[in-house]
Parts: structure tokens; C-alpha cells; sequence
């Protein structure tokens, strides 16, 4: 459970979490990290009333210029598009939020990086996710095996040709 817990959290298509504070309320958001290619990606975030803002961006580890949009306020948040980008293209993206008394930049210091992905059906997914989970059971089946039973490791080595064979003739 905890390997699982762990790839739910550092993965790169989780969302970048923080807060900001504005007169003494925090305002917490989780900018996209991972996108669809389908259309451009809507980025938002918490603002009070009356806030204006930009959101930045530049495909990633390029030399272009950087991108600005102009942010929209409606119903307590600002939000802005990025221009959908090729499967497998990134960008990277910050924000800054004029507000009454300030600028805030978001986040802080680096910048949020996106993936863009193409669509990937269903029947294709769901073998991909049993074979990954059957995968990581089985590294940890073969490790606990191989510390307490050493010489068991060739049936495991057998599970393994055989789960890479399948592997193989699915893609």
C-alpha cells in the first residue's frame, strides 16, 4: 500500500499544491501538472475580489520567449488557458496575482512544469495499470523470497520471463 500511496503522491501528473496569504486568510490551490491534448489547458487559482493577474509560460527547456495570458476573475478565482501542445510536449508555467497591495508570484520560486498527454482508451489503460501492480507485488515477492528462500529465485525467475513475454506480445 504505502508504494502505491507514494507513486499517488510524487507522480508527475499530481497536481503542484501550496497556498498563499492575502489579509490574514490563506488561500490554497493545486496548479495542473498533466494535461490532455485535446484543447488548451485551463490553469486557476483562489483570489480574493477585485484581483488581476498573468499567467507565464514557455515550453519546456526552450529558448522562446515567454508566453503571457491575462487572467479572468469569476467566482473567486482566476483562471487562463495554455495553448494545448503535442503529446508527450511540455511547458512550464508560473503565475503572478496583482492584488490591492501586492504581487504574488505562484509559485514562489521554480516553476510548475506540465506534461500534455494524448487520449489513451480504456482497454489499453486498464492492462497497462494490472500489469504495473502485478509488477511491483511481484518485485516484492521476489525480494521477501530471494532473503528467506534463496533458491527459489529460479520460479520467480520463470514468473518474470514469463510476465516480460506478455508484456512484449501486448505492446
Amino acid at each position: 500500500y504505502g508504494i502505491f500511496k507514494l507513486q499517488k503522491v510524487t507522480g508527475p501528473t499530481n497536481p503542484y499544491k501550496g497556498s498563499y496569504q492575502y489579509t490574514q486568510s490563506d488561500y490554497h490551490f493545486e496548479l495542473l501538472r498533466s494535461a490532455e491534448n485535446l484543447s488548451d489547458a485551463r490553469v486557476e487559482i483562489k483570489a480574493p475580489e477585485k484581483s488581476t493577474g498573468k499567467l507565464y509560460y514557455q515550453r519546456y527547456h526552450s529558448d522562446e520567449p515567454w508566453g503571457a495570458v491575462n487572467l479572468q476573475y469569476s467566482n473567486g478565482v482566476l483562471f487562463g488557458y495554455i495553448p494545448k501542445q503535442p503529446a508527450a510536449g511540455k511547458v512550464e508555467y508560473y503565475l503572478v496575482i496583482n492584488l490591492p497591495n501586492r504581487l504574488v508570484r505562484v509559485p514562489e520560486a521554480q516553476n510548475v512544469v506540465m506534461r500534455f498527454k494524448g487520449h489513451v482508451p480504456a482497454w489499453l489503460l486498464v492492462p497497462h495499470i494490472i500489469l504495473m501492480v502485478v509488477s511491483i507485488l511481484l518485485v516484492i515477492k521476489s525480494n521477501s523470497a530471494l532473503k528467506s528462500h534463496p533458491s527459489s529465485i529460479i520460479s520467480l525467475s520463470w514468473c518474470w520471463t514469463l510476465m516480460s513475454l506478455i508484456f512484449l506480445i501486448k505492446s
